[in-house]
């Protein structure tokens, strides 16, 4: 019984949440967090330019199994102004930094700026990714 609940639990699961797959994204809710950010700031017009503060260059742990860790790194530092107000972004990258970057960011958030492909994931993204798991398990404590 048990692995004819599984298997009819992933059948529930699959006919439940494809079409609801489809649906998100058709409307764009498989979109990361960052780039509903950049999108939502270039309407706006909330667009800021930074000036290089600081860059340093980390040389890699060669042979250490993590491959961010392994890599040489800059790590970097941009100012900018907003409002009369100075704020900092920091971050690396495996790239030399330019002079100069656009920043993007949230209405009422100029702290929270990021600039173009920054990662960012949210709470929707890791609800819709987890959802399948949900529907699986509820449907098999369902059946069980």
């Amino acid at each position: 019984m048990e692995l004819k609940a599984m298997v009819i639990s992933t059948v529930i699961t699959i006919i439940i949440w494809f079409p609801f797959m489809v649906r998100q994204i058709k409307r764009g809710g498989y979109k990361r967090k960052g780039d509903i950010i950049i999108e939502e700031a270039e309407k706006a017009g909330r667009i800021v330019e930074a000036t290089l503060k600081w860059k340093r260059f980390s040389y890699g742990e060669y042979g250490h199994p993590d491959p961010r860790i392994r890599s040489d790194t800059w790590l970097f530092a941009y100012q900018y102004t907003i409002n009369g107000k100075k704020y900092t972004y920091r971050s690396s990258s495996t790239e030399m930094p330019p002079d100069t970057m656009l920043l993007y960011y949230p209405e009422g958030k100029p702290h929270k700026a990021i600039p173009r492909g920054h990662f960012v994931v949210g709470a929707k993204m890791i609800t819709l990714i987890l959802l399948p798991v949900f529907i699986w398990a509820a449907v098999y404590h369902l059946l069980s």
